[in-house]
């Protein structure tokens, strides 16, 4: 069912792009894709890379993960990867700290530690995804955009459930909104 949402969201934005669907993409295939590491302050973080055949400077999809411990498992990169590769574009996969093989704690893990009520934990799940976990997508932007096959100015940034808190904005609004954001969460 994962695959199915993820295909259909995948094929929306194509659309909304005004991209032509190749007929290779209608069917799920294994793209060949590269493990690589990328920094995020003092973490070492990992994240899944797949390239279309061809030179040039190429337009990008970054593809945040959800909550699961292990994203790079899933089958969900794999089914965006066989919708926008094709089509001509770089996928990249980054996991924020915790998850996979990248360095950190895990945020489910730190949710669960959380003492008190569900509300400081919802509070500290904001404080995360606007502090550390943005810190770790916006690294992996920066790491995509320093790649020499990429066009830095044709970038889409996509995700599901805790990486889909970010991709509404323009990969540089994400700067602008977390310097925007007041210092403490209203009452």
């Amino acid at each position: 069912m994962v695959v199915t949402r993820t295909r259909v969201l995948a094929l929306l934005i194509v659309h909304a792009l005004g991209l032509r669907v190749p007929a290779s993409a209608q069917k799920p295939a294994a793209a060949a894709r590269e493990r690589v590491t990328f920094k995020s302050g003092d973490l070492t973080l990992v994240g899944f890379l797949c390239k279309p055949d061809g030179t040039g400077s190429l337009p990008g999809v970054i593809w945040n993960h959800g909550s699961q411990k292990n994203p790079g498992t899933q089958r969900q990169f794999d089914a965006v990867a066989a919708i926008f590769v094709p089509a001509g574009y770089v996928i990249f996969a980054p996991m924020r700290r915790g998850h996979g093989d990248s360095e950190g704690s895990y945020i489910m893990d730190q949710l669960r530690r959380a003492q008190g009520s569900r509300a400081a934990a919802g509070q500290l799940l904001v404080r995360l995804m606007e502090g550390e976990h943005l810190d770790d997508q916006l690294a992996g932007q920066a790491y995509l955009r320093s790649l020499p096959y990429v066009d830095p100015n044709r970038l889409v940034v996509a995700g599901c459930s805790f990486g889909a808190s970010r991709p509404c904005s323009p990969p540089n609004a994400a700067r602008a909104t977390r310097r925007r954001r007041p210092s403490r969460l209203p009452r």
